[in-house]
């Protein structure tokens, strides 16, 4: 059976459309024995006039992703806060999505541990064929990217354990279910304990289930409000769990930078890039 796709890659951009005007954007999926881990390979290429750049806003997602360019292979950890990417010059760029939890059974470490960081895959795991990888991307090779990561992949690929399914059984429950909005839900229909929860999302997801539920939450906020699906914004809050609807405002704002009904008119002003740290 085909896994079931959690992760909603298009929700982690705001307003997608406008920059599908700037770059060439295509998907492509995963082979089938890495489809349990991995959720999607996205490609973006632009190529933006000298002198002028695009800032995106990017919302963050549960999932550890691998970025490929032909500059750097790096594994971007999970980003906490939203941040903006700045478009400029002519670029190819590959990223390989993993599923929430999906990146452990690679690595074999506590991916809290790379939370926020940007590392490079070669300090990670020194037998990658990065050069050979890089290389790919400047032909812009999509396909030729894919096939050496997955390759790599296979090679440190560690069968998932009992508690990694209890995880990943527990994001399920978090991105099928809307009204769910907190820790003390999820222990009740997933029969495992809050701090069991703290504890497997820390080694496993990289972030505690808590931040997973609100940020399931206010995706799904977005992707309504990009299809003009509501501006009832006291129903929406209803819909998604919320108290009230002053919470579900605040919250939103906190994480787009403006509150919902200014998102629902367009694409907001630029503003400063804020990218995850390199490794020191």
């Amino acid at each position: 059976m085909e896994k079931r796709d959690t992760t909603r890659p298009n929700l982690a951009v705001l307003h997608p459309e406008a920059l599908s005007r700037i770059c060439k954007r295509s998907h492509l999926r995963p082979s089938a024995d890495l489809a349990p881990y991995l959720a999607v390979y996205w490609v973006m290429e632009w190529d933006v006039p000298p002198g002028e750049s695009y800032a995106q806003q990017v919302l963050p997602n549960p999932c550890v992703q691998i970025i490929i360019s032909p500059n750097a292979v790096e594994v971007l950890g999970i980003v906490t806060t939203a941040f903006t990417a700045t478009l400029e010059g002519s670029e190819f760029v590959l990223g390989v999505k993993f599923r929430p939890a999906g990146f452990y059974p690679f690595a074999q470490r506590p991916v809290a541990e790379i939370t926020g960081r940007r590392v490079p895959l070669a300090s990670l795991w020194a037998e990658a064929p990065v050069q050979a990888i890089r290389q790919r991307a400047a032909e812009h090779d999509s396909r030729g990217v894919v096939a050496s990561i997955e390759a790599t992949l296979r090679d440190r690929l560690q069968q998932a354990g009992t508690a990694q399914q209890h995880v990943s059984e527990a994001i399920d429950i978090i991105a099928t279910k809307p009204a769910l909005l907190t820790v003390e839900d999820l222990a009740q229909q997933s029969h495992l304990a809050p701090r069991t929860l703290q504890r497997l999302f820390h080694r496993y997801v990289g972030v505690g289930p808590k931040w997973v539920i609100r940020r399931y939450r206010l995706q799904e906020a977005a992707a309504r409000i990009e299809a003009g699906e509501t501006e009832d914004w006291a129903d929406l809050a209803h819909r998604l769990g919320y108290f009230d609807q002053s919470h579900f405002i605040r919250e939103f704002r906190e994480l787009a930078g403006q509150p919902p009904a200014a998102y629902g008119k367009g694409r907001p002003e630029d503003r400063p890039v804020q990218e995850p740290t390199d490794e020191a």
